[in-house]
Parts: structure tokens; C-alpha cells; sequence
């Protein structure tokens, strides 16, 4: 785990001091591999199955654990620790979230605007202020919390697949090279992925931001589906995101925090969130030295 922690620190480290680096986050490989298997097992049984996700993900899963199996004990784990974090990087972002945010809050025009609010995943114009505190929250949880939990528990190859997973069930491109069973599949296996990472970001949030203003909505997104904790809607991230960041219509209030505003807001509150993850961290690490 500290050597874990280590690696996060240098691959955050690293990505906020040279966001020019992400051009090395490249995917075009894996956008190949899926067209390669769609025209070659079209008919197979397996391939049209979710359970063709075994192929699409697991196999380049499966590659990074043999190869980081095989060589990270060599040079004293120096290979190792190379490895690690060299998939980290690659699996972090892929873009960079503050430079994203920064386009959006300096766009001076609709074109920018839209081309903004575009790397940031909306489908649509997010006018709105929740809708951009919704979009940050969940480009963060997608770029960041999602790999870095899954990294910290069971290493570089769990990386890989959540990433893999992610772009599956966010790339339309992606998406209809795939089965109709498989595309759903990616969509749900990334909702069961992202969920606790999301339910802990959720609660470090509460320790980063109002708790009672957290706790409450939280409660109420909850109570709102009447199933409890049975589901894996990741709507609560973004009520209790909401929750924390106080605005009101310019248009009503002159002195409200202007829109542009509300993302860099809510990317504030991110890194405050993963300064909490990274702290419990910090703490998982001294309990087991001095344990």
C-alpha cells in the first residue's frame, strides 16, 4: 500500500505539473482492437453475449497482469514500481480535468462554450449551474476516482479495466462496433465499478465540504428510489455535490456567483475530496507500518 500511495502521489504530481503529457493517453489501439474482433467473431455466441467483455477487456487486462507478473520483481521491484506507474499515468484522465474546467470557465463565446462543455462529456448545452457541477463530479469520478480506487486495490491490471470499461460505455464510436448485449453489459459493469468508488467520494465530500448539507441530500436520493442502497444510479454523487455549492440565478440575484464560476467551483471541491482520499490513504499506510 505505501508503495501504492507513492505511485499516485508521483502520477498526480506529474499530470498537474505537465498536462501537456496527456497527448500520451492514445486509445486508438484499443478502438482498433474492437473493430478487429467485431468483423472477425461477428457470429461467434460469445462475442454477442455481455460475457464477450471477457474478450473486448479482459484479454488486454490479462496482458498488463502477466507482463507486470513476469517482470515487476525484477531489479528489487524497480520494474515493478515502473510498471505501476506507467499504467497509472496512462489510465489517469484521459484529458486533463483542470484544463477542461479552465476552457469552460474562460469560454468567451457559444462555440467555445459548446466545445468546452463537449470535452467535458454533455451531450447537450448544461446551461444550467447543477449541470456543470454534475459534469465535473462525474468527469472526476470517471478520470480519476474510479482508476485510482481500483489501482489501490488490486493494482495496474484493475487500472486497465476500469478504463476499458469506461470508454465502452461512454464512446458512442465504440459502442456501436459492439453487440447490442455487449454495449449494455459495459454500460452496467460500469455502474457497478464506479459505485463505491462514487459512494466514497460522496462521503469524503461530507468530510471536504457541509456534512449536514451532504448527509441530508444523500439520505434523500436514497429515500427517493425506495429501494435503499439496491441500486446503482449514480445520481446521488451529484445531488450531494449540488448540495455543497451554494448558487442562485444571476438573473435574480446580481450578486450570485456567476456560471462561469460553478465548474471551477465544483473542481475545487474535487481536489479537496481527493486530498481526503489520499489523507485515509496516508493513514492505511502508517497503521501498517506501525501496526
Amino acid at each position: 500500500m505505501a508503495l501504492s500511495l507513492l505511485i499516485i502521489l508521483l502520477v498526480i504530481g506529474i499530470s498537474a505539473a505537465a498536462p501537456e503529457l496527456t497527448r500520451l493517453r492514445d486509445y486508438d489501439w484499443f478502438r482498433r482492437w474492437v473493430g478487429s474482433l467485431n468483423s472477425r467473431l461477428e457470429l461467434n455466441v460469445l462475442w454477442t453475449h455481455g460475457l464477450g467483455l471477457l474478450i473486448t477487456v479482459g484479454m488486454p487486462s490479462l496482458l498488463v497482469l502477466l507482463v507486470y507478473r513476469g517482470l515487476g520483481g525484477a531489479i528489487f521491484g524497480l520494474i515493478g514500481l515502473l510498471l505501476s506507474a506507467m499504467v497509472l499515468y496512462y489510465t489517469w484522465g484521459p484529458q486533463d480535468l483542470d484544463a477542461d474546467v479552465t476552457d469552460l470557465a474562460t469560454a468567451t463565446d457559444p462555440e467555445l462554450r459548446q466545445r468546452a462543455l463537449s470535452a467535458l462529456g454533455a451531450s447537450t448545452a448544461a446551461d444550467e449551474p447543477a449541470d456543470r457541477v454534475e459534469l465535473v463530479f462525474h468527469q472526476a469520478l470517471k478520470r480519476w476516482f474510479g482508476v485510482l480506487f481500483w489501482f489501490a486495490l488490486f493494482g495496474p491490471a484493475a487500472a486497465v479495466a476500469f478504463r476499458l470499461i469506461q470508454l465502452l460505455a461512454d464512446s458512442d464510436s465504440l459502442s456501436k462496433q459492439l453487440p447490442e448485449l455487449q454495449a449494455q453489459a459495459a454500460r452496467r459493469m460500469y455502474e457497478a465499478l464506479a459505485w463505491i468508488p462514487a459512494q466514497l467520494m460522496t462521503w469524503a465530500l461530507a468530510l471536504a465540504g457541509d456534512f449536514n448539507a451532504v448527509s441530508k441530500a444523500w439520505r434523500e436520493h436514497q429515500a427517493s428510489h425506495g429501494q435503499g442502497l439496491m441500486h446503482l444510479d449514480l445520481g446521488f454523487l451529484t445531488a450531494t455535490a449540488v448540495a455543497c455549492i451554494e448558487y442562485h440565478d444571476v438573473d435574480e440575484v446580481p450578486d450570485a456567483l456567476p456560471r462561469e464560476q460553478i465548474a471551477e467551483q465544483a473542481l475545487q471541491l474535487v481536489w479537496r475530496v481527493l486530498v481526503v482520499w489520499l489523507t485515509v490513504l496516508a493513514v492505511i499506510v502508517l497503521a501498517q507500518l506501525f501496526g
